[in-house]
């Protein structure tokens, strides 16, 4: 489900936009848009980080919480 949504998104935001003349900038499209939406775009879910901040930011809990884990 989660797929579909994902690639409805990225027609609309970047195959039905543009007009591509070949599929090799078809596939650089989409490989920037990818890199966008993996890195760069902004989401309220992540308290207005991107995804790539949001990852860099929660390093410290997760090896927290794994360290904190194997003392048990």
């Amino acid at each position: 489900m989660l797929s579909n949504a994902f690639f409805g998104l990225l027609k609309s935001e970047s195959y039905y936009r543009k007009k591509f003349s070949t599929t090799f900038h078809l596939e650089i499209g989409f490989n920037r848009f990818i890199n966008y939406y993996n890195k760069r775009r902004m989401t309220l879910k992540f308290n207005g980080l991107t995804p790539l901040m949001f990852r860099i930011n929660m390093k410290w809990p997760i090896k927290f919480f794994t360290e904190k884990r194997l003392m048990r």
